[in-house]
């Protein structure tokens, strides 16, 4: 995992501290009731991926263009209907 480095001033000199961030890959975010953001306002998201390169998730309540199935299919993944 990556570090994010913060300038912290200490006794007249400054230094340098690590700032660590969760991993929040196989969590869910719930969006904050004041969101502004119209993408994310009043959404459930589940975080697939998240590491140094970045984020990718999917707004789990809120009906999407496509079915879960073909999502799955242009992953190429398949789904098991046993």
């Amino acid at each position: 995992m990556s570090s994010i480095y913060k300038l912290c001033a200490a006794r007249q000199a400054i230094t340098i501290a690590p700032v660590m961030y969760a991993n929040l890959t196989n969590h869910f975010l719930i969006a904050m009731p004041n969101m502004a953001d119209p993408n994310f306002s009043k959404t459930l998201t589940y975080i697939c991926q998240h590491d140094e390169k970045g984020a990718l998730g999917l707004v789990v309540n809120r009906p999407g263009e496509m079915t879960l199935g073909a999502l799955l299919g242009k992953a190429d993944i398949s789904l098991n209907n046993d």
